[in-house]
């Protein structure tokens, strides 16, 4: 769920149980701060990889493709 708060910023939490994939990359007109409250994604912000852990945080610069995965552990 997003809601507009008075400055034009989007903010938008979401939360999930099970792994999520996004299917592709894709960017948006606007900044995308990213903070993971738990767990580890994996992004990828134009070919380079981020695995983050529970606390990391990441900005997202506007126009750049992106996009987050589940890390599978062996």
């Amino acid at each position: 769920m997003a809601e507009e708060l008075k400055n034009g910023i989007y903010v938008s939490f979401d939360g999930r149980k099970d792994g999520f994939d996004m299917a592709t990359f894709h960017y948006h007109d606007f900044y995308e701060v990213y903070y993971l409250y738990s767990g580890t994604r994996r992004y990828v912000v134009d070919n380079t990889i981020y695995d983050m852990k529970a606390g990391d945080i990441i900005i997202i610069d506007k126009n750049e493709l992106h996009i987050t995965k589940n890390i599978i552990s062996n």
